[in-house]
């Protein structure tokens, strides 16, 4: 699977006064605020969501697998025959988890067949999952993802997903983000992984993205 950046956000989740606020620079001097808003607020930024599996500010992605994804173990039907009395069927089942939380909508899902043709999924088929985390797409009862598809980069799911504007960022990722900027500060953008402030991945751990 990889994932494409179709519309980045359109603004950094903390302001360079909030990080100068944070540094102890004072707010008249503005010697370094090229380098914090252009280089360490962007690396911070990147930083946390990469740890967290997480886009703070609203951005768009497109997700393209090389088949039709499920989780681990996925499998369209699960079957045993055992042989008199004794047989479990369970209906088919499957599910794409969107990467990158929180998940706010699904634009569209496309798939690509053995002739490079690439066609949208009618919405009938599926049905998106905001309320999980990470975010879903799920399949509807009585409905199957497309067949004929190509065998790679033909599954390709548009979405939208993080926090909203900056000021919808929770205020306990803008403190880890403020806190590694300063870091990057501190150590004029060379820092070891022993030399990032330990705290704020302490705040950042319950907000980490477990997946399957």
């Amino acid at each position: 699977m990889q994932v494409v950046l179709v519309s980045g956000a359109s603004e950094q989740p903390v302001t360079t006064s909030e990080v100068k606020d944070h540094i102890g620079i004072p707010s008249g001097t503005t010697t370094f605020d090229s380098v914090i808003s252009g280089t360490y607020i962007p690396a911070a930024t990147l930083q946390a969501e990469n740890y967290v599996a997480q886009k703070f500010v609203t951005q768009v992605w497109d997700a393209v697998w090389d088949s039709v994804p499920g989780p681990p173990g996925y499998v369209n039907d699960i079957k045993w025959d055992i042989g008199w009395p004794l047989g479990i069927s369970l209906p088919g089942y499957g599910f794409v988890e969107i990467p990158y939380s929180p998940l706010s909508s699904v634009s569209g899902i496309w798939t690509t067949d053995t002739d490079n043709a690439e066609t949208e999924v009618s919405g009938t088929v599926y049905t998106t999952d905001t309320n999980s985390t990470p975010g879903r797409v799920l399949l509807n009862q009585g409905q199957t993802w497309p067949t004929d598809i190509r065998a790679y980069d033909s599954f390709r799911v548009r979405y939208t997903c993080g926090y909203g504007a900056a000021a919808a960022v929770p205020a306990d990722i803008k403190l880890a983000i403020m806190t590694i900027a300063s870091a990057f500060f501190a150590h004029k953008g060379i820092c070891p992984e022993d030399s990032m402030p330990k705290t704020s991945y302490r705040v950042l751990n319950k907000r980490k993205v477990v997946t399957l």
